[in-house]
């Protein structure tokens, strides 16, 4: 499904193999994303080096294999269940994850403070995703934007760098959401430079039965 500016899905659907990095299957602690030279180098803009983010414990590890030995980037305050990174125009890495403990967050820089931040998601968010939308140069400027997109309840919903991620839009709704996760989210073959999302057709973790007495 692709995102357009308006942030809704498109309709009728446009399906499109996914760009590289994105061409693989996803792996829960494992994420990739298409970026600059170097963190914090947009210098050559952002369409040089396929980056990766793995996790071992709550550490996070960023490199481009190849090109960027992985660094150690940032200590995960729970153990994840998933995890999710992009770039914004910065090449500052936007981090999103998910915890064991089945709470949700992301981390970004936001230049109103000049600094990064932690941002809890709602309650019964799960399958976070970051993509930056559109990487390639483009002769009339810059147009791409960060987006964080994730699933709860029965609704798909996103954010954007554009509005400092503090606007939640809803994109879409189905009855049967709860057991759908979200694949790769990203740049696709097709019709680019609209953002593609996959619902991947599996049963998502168990979530906890809370029990309430009357």
């Amino acid at each position: 499904m692709a995102l357009p500016t308006a942030n809704e899905l498109s309709d009728p659907l446009r399906p499109a193999a996914f760009r590289p990095p994105l061409n693989v299957e996803r792996e829960r602690l494992v994420d990739w994303s298409r970026g600059g030279r170097g963190i914090q180098d947009p210098s050559e803009g952002l369409d040089v080096l396929n980056w990766r983010a793995r996790c071992e414990g709550r550490n996070v590890f960023i490199g481009a294999p190849g090109a960027v030995s992985d660094v150690l980037y940032f200590e995960l305050p729970v153990t994840p269940w998933d995890i999710a990174m992009s770039f914004d125009t910065n090449m500052n890495v936007v981090l999103g994850w998910e915890g064991e403990d089945y709470s949700a967050a992301f981390r970004w820089f936001d230049p109103v403070p000049a600094e990064f931040v932690v941002v809890p998601l709602p309650t019964g968010t799960r399958s976070v995703r970051i993509q930056f939308d559109d990487v390639r140069p483009s002769e009339f400027g810059s147009f791409g934007d960060t987006i964080i997109s994730y699933i709860r309840g029965n609704k798909l919903y996103c954010r954007v760098l554009r509005e400092r991620f503090q606007t939640e839009h809803e994109l879409y709704s189905h009855p049967l959401m709860d057991y759908f996760e979200l694949g790769q989210c990203g740049m696709n073959l097709g019709t680019p430079p609209a953002y593609q999302w996959q619902l991947k057709a599996a049963f998502s973790r168990k979530r906890p039965t809370i029990l309430t007495q009357s």
